[in-house]
């Protein structure tokens, strides 16, 4: 069911907005584009404030032709905290409104968003004034009054709907998302609105840049670490945004997951009988491999963990019966190798995700940990969030986006291998699902004037900044700029760069 609204006429003062800016996001990365049928981005997690600002940079080129098109909201199908979208496509005016379904206050703004330009738009309410921006100009104010009210459990932060289960998207362009628990002035709006965020500012309770190149993560750069996931699922569906770049860069990703054929190991035991195993360092050691198994590993009691179904590549849904959940006493953990070729140099890299609802889990790049290590106090408290360093314990109640962050040193040229270690609570019931979903996103130096492709013009690129001393030409990190470098060099644009750019 659509959510319906009526018309509202509102008595706004107005501050003259001027011509339109030939402009769009500073950051020169990623962005992601709607469909304006289906895709939508979800986040889960409290985004409640008295007072709030919401800014986006969005491109539209589709709106629904009835109600308003969302572009950042908080709520339920059936009542919201707060709607910041467009109207309909006949009347593309931005529109602010609080508590949907509990006593709605709305504002709307006087000049129509463009269709088909990069364009800035922000929200703000301080408790008593909600104010529209295009731009970095006001387009409208009026006083709301009431305060911002919760939206129940089943709330989620969604971008380019109007609300979880809605159908009133945005079809276009989408960067930069930023929300604040303050109200943010029209200078400090301009004042940033061109410049990427570190993720630290005051008052910055969610950052989406959409910057990653791959993956179904879409990384909350504040100290929140809210991540989002592309479409409603951690798995890829029909309804994800899909990724594009502004200008081809030196940047490539390279997606690995627990569907990979080949690459899965079971540990059999109950949690407390298997965190030792678990964090017993590399992960090759004692942890023991008896199949070679689909993702979804907690079958049915279809057959044993110690048995072997004969074949090479096992999808669980052939062994589901009845209802759909399935007792970890079966199979109840696993850990998954996955194996990875990178050039002989790598240039700066990181690696994030995602990972199934209901488990506990640990990862490794090389046999070194880049995740907490589970304790026994974890397989107790299934559902208390922790974290160290700001990485969060994968795998909670809720499909979980973890984000590890650079790995200086750990990503390196050549094979390398990712391990994910999942612990099962073993007296729960857990629907049937994807285990993880890795992607590993490094700097490619064999694209060394990062026009997009390898070619040719890389080596004068390469040579003229080797000629020049160019400290970033000491790709054999000995110190010095030489002959040997050049050999490393040819060595990683041959190899060339795996991964989509």
């Amino acid at each position: 069911m659509m959510r319906r609204r009526s018309l509202v006429c509102v008595t706004i003062a107005v501050a003259a907005v001027g011509p339109p800016l030939l402009a769009q996001p500073a950051d020169g990365r990623g962005y992601l584009e709607f469909d304006g049928v289906d895709d939508v981005v979800a986040a889960e997690g409290d985004f409640l404030s008295p007072s709030m600002t919401v800014e986006a940079w969005v491109r539209p080129t589709k709106l629904d032709p009835l109600y308003t098109a969302g572009v950042v909201t908080y709520g339920s199908q059936t009542r919201s905290s707060f709607d910041f979208g467009i109207g309909q496509a006949s009347d593309p005016r931005l529109r602010f409104f609080i508590n949907y379904g509990q006593g709605q206050s709305t504002i709307v703004g006087t000049q129509p968003v463009a269709m088909g330009e990069w364009q800035h738009l922000a929200a703000t309410y301080d408790g008593h004034t909600a104010r529209l921006y295009i731009n970095g100009e006001l387009d409208a104010e009026r006083v709301l009054g009431a305060a911002i009210l919760p939206s129940g459990p089943d709330a989620l932060l969604t971008i380019g709907d109007d609300a979880p289960g809605a159908s009133e998207f945005v079809g276009g362009s989408f960067d930069e998302v930023r929300l604040w628990d303050v109200a943010r002035t029209r200078q400090e709006i301009v004042d940033s609105m061109f410049t990427p965020l570190s993720g630290d500012e005051p008052g910055l309770i969610a950052y989406y840049d959409f910057d990653e190149c791959g993956g179904q993560a879409a990384i909350d750069r504040s100290p929140e670490g809210r991540h989002a996931s592309l479409g409603r699922t951690p798995s890829r569906a029909g309804d994800d945004p899909k990724r594009e770049t502004y200008a081809p860069s030196r940047i490539r990703c390279i997606e690995l997951g627990s569907s990979d054929p080949g690459e899965t190991r079971l540990v059999v035991g109950t949690v407390q009988e298997q965190l030792g195993q678990i964090n017993a360092g590399p992960p090759a050691l004692g942890w023991h491999a008896i199949s070679s198994r689909h993702a979804d590993l907690h079958q049915r009691g279809s057959f044993a963990c110690d048995s072997d179904p004969g074949l090479p590549y096992v999808d669980s849904e052939t062994f589901l019966t009845g209802d759909d959940e399935i007792t970890l006493d079966n199979c109840s953990s696993a850990f998954y190798r996955v194996p990875f070729e990178m050039p002989p140099v790598v240039g700066a890299a990181e690696v994030f995700g995602v990972a199934n609802a209901s488990d506990l889990a640990v990862a490794f790049v090389n046999g070194v940990a880049i995740s907490p290590a589970l304790t026994a106090g974890d397989a107790g408290a299934l559902g208390t969030d922790r974290s160290e360093d700001g990485h969060p314990l994968i795998g909670w109640p809720t499909a979980d986006v973890f984000f590890t962050g650079p790995v200086p040193g750990l990503i390196v040229g050549g094979t390398n291998e990712i391990a994910f270690g999942v612990c099962s609570d073993a007296d729960a019931l857990e629907p049937a699902g994807m285990e993880f979903g890795l992607v590993v996103q490094y700097e490619c130096l064999a694209d060394w004037d990062a026009d997009g492709d390898r070619d040719t013009i890389d080596f004068a690129a390469y040579l003229n900044d080797w000629s020049a001393r160019d400290p970033l030409a000491d790709l054999n990190g000995d110190g010095r700029v030489n002959t040997m470098d050049v050999t490393v060099w040819l060595n990683t644009w041959s190899f060339g760069c795996p991964g989509s750019p």
